[in-house]
Order: structure tokens, then sequence, then C-alpha cells
């Protein structure tokens, strides 16, 4: 479990980056910016009600073994309810970071829907590619560093189109089937079975 970082100006949408320099560095670091008073979520209740698995098991406290982000770019297999909850994604999750009241006066330099498969990226031209093709599809994105295992976002494109349910995807899934990878097996398994269910 790991616990998540308030600060004004920035909500909760930042990173903690450390550099380590063999100088010596002179000054007052007294001045930096400090959480809010109290815990910062108060009574705030947003994250807790808007996770889809239940990842965030109390106020800036999450399960990371069931978050949908952390589970994004591990090729393990997805238990049915992280499935289903899984939606369209290809990448990543932020249910919370959406409703968090602290990021709602935010201004981001891109607008972005990160991970959604949207109108851009056909589910079909993923599912055509192997596994070892897809960082390259991705280079120079966030799907494409070498800590994303190519697998699990096969994975994920082939649990996208399984709750897309839409028939016409069958004949990209099926060569999945007979994959050596288990993980890409199962999910292919699961994703084909939704498709047959959709079409009768």
């Amino acid at each position: 479990m790991c616990s998540s970082d308030l600060s004004p100006g920035l909500g909760s949408q930042f990173i903690i980056a450390v550099m380590s320099m063999g100088l010596k560095m002179t000054g007052n670091y007294n001045n930096a910016v400090k959480q809010p008073a109290g815990s910062g979520c108060e009574d705030c209740r947003a994250c807790i009600s808007a996770c889809p698995v239940g990842a965030i098991v109390k106020p800036g406290v999450i399960d990371q073994k069931r978050c949908l982000q952390y589970l994004a770019a591990r090729p393990d297999d997805f238990i049915l309810p992280v499935k289903r909850a899984w939606s369209y994604r290809l990448y990543g999750c932020r249910s919370c970071q959406e409703v968090c009241p602290f990021n709602r006066e935010l201004s981001p330099e891109t607008e972005t829907e990160l991970g959604a498969l949207g109108p851009s990226i056909a589910i079909s031209s993923i599912l055509s590619c192997r596994p070892e093709e897809i960082r390259q599809m991705f280079k120079g994105t966030q799907m494409g560093l070498s800590w994303v295992d190519p697998v699990a976002l096969m994975r994920n494109a082939l649990i996208a189109a399984g709750n897309r349910r839409n028939p016409g995807l069958l004949s990209y899934l099926e060569p999945f089937v007979s994959s050596s990878k288990a993980v890409l097996r199962e999910s292919a398994i699961w994703a084909v079975k939704e498709l047959k269910e959709a079409r009768e």
C-alpha cells in the first residue's frame, strides 16, 4: 500500500523525484511547500467512491494490487471484477484524480484522456500487432516506456475488446486463444466468450 500527498497549486497530480549529486549545497530549504493543515482530505470520500475497483482503502491509502493504474503495466491475469471495471481502457486509470477537490482549479498544460481507447485508436489495429511491436507503436508516449510490459498492453486491448462486445472483433481475438503466453490466452478466451454472447 502507498499513501498519496497533496500540495497547494499541484493538488495530488505531481510526482516526487530525487536527484543525487556529489555537490555540497548551501542555502535555506525550509520554504518547501507544505501540505494543508490536517489530513488534507478531512471527511472527503470522493476518491473512495469514484474508484472502480475499491482500491482506495481509506483517504490517502491505496492498495496498489487492486489499483487499475498499477495493474495496467503488469502482465498478470485480471480477475472478473477487474475485467468488467477495465471497460475500454488501454492503459491506466484516473478516476480518483478526476474527482479530487484539490485538482479542481488546476490547469493542465495538455488536455488528455490518458489510456482510453478513443476514436483515434482502433482496437483492431492494436490486436493486429505482435506484442513486441506495441512498444514501437507507442514510442514517445507513456505506454512506450521500458517498464510498461508490452504483453500487458496487449492483454489490456484484449480485455477492452471483450468489454466492447463487438462481434466484428472476433477474427482479431481468435489468434490469441492459442497464444503461448497464458495471460493473453486467458484474456482472449474471455473476450471471445463475451463477443459470442453479444452476437447471440
